[in-house]
């Protein structure tokens, strides 16, 4: 979104639009269910919430409660932002990873972020994981699908801020601090990895997959 619109969320942490059947491979990927000791990793996927609009309601509630109710702003404010992720542009999009018919995690690729950068475009943002299910790499999967479906529209570079508490995670996954402490909360802003670039395996990433 450009500063016209608000955007969805940060972290303390946008051809015509795709129509369902022909969203990009990256935004199908899954992992397999299996044991590791007592805890079950489930299996995921990361879809188009275009394809999953069931879920529209659980991100408004999450991106709220993480970063704008504690603002004082309604739900309905985000809500209204998460419709427009439905509409026909290619940007802004949202993605959800889901096992199932159960909501895991959210990530957006907006327009804009930061009002102090209005020259980075465009921004994967309000990147959200379930606490119950986070340290499964389902954090970096939305990442790198949302990153992926950015390059795919003919975005190069791709933008996110972060908090100095996330620097490693994104680090890890490749991404590249270009610019640190662009506000007084300390966000610093990243850029993508080339298209296609080989990120390491969720087990290695250091830290959390997961805002806030």
């Amino acid at each position: 979104m450009s500063r016209s619109l608000p955007s969805l969320g940060r972290h303390p942490a946008p051809t015509p639009a795709a129509k369902p059947s022909t969203v990009p491979d990256p935004l199908r990927t899954s992992t397999d269910s299996h044991t590791m000791g007592t805890m079950t990793v489930l299996t995921h996927s990361v879809a188009d919430l275009r394809e999953r609009p069931e879920f529209a309601a659980a991100v408004a509630d999450r991106v709220w409660r993480a970063w704008w109710e504690p603002k004082g702003h309604p739900l309905a404010f985000i809500e209204d932002l998460v419709r427009r992720s439905l509409d026909g542009a290619p940007i802004p999009f949202t993605l959800v990873a889901h096992d199932g018919g159960t909501f895991l995690g959210t990530a957006s690729v907006i327009a804009s972020d930061l009002a102090a950068r209005p020259q980075y475009t465009p921004w994967v943002a309000a990147v959200w994981v379930e606490p119950a299910h986070r340290s499964q790499g389902i954090g970096a999967a939305l990442v790198r699908a949302g990153a992926e479906r950015a390059h795919d529209l003919g975005a190069t570079p791709v933008y996110l801020c972060a908090l100095p508490s996330r620097h490693g995670f994104y680090e890890a996954l490749g991404w590249q601090l270009i610019e640190a402490c662009v506000t007084e909360a300390g966000l610093a802003v990243f850029h993508s990895p080339p298209p296609h670039h080989a990120s390491p395996t969720a087990e290695s990433l250091p830290g959390s997959d997961a805002d806030p």
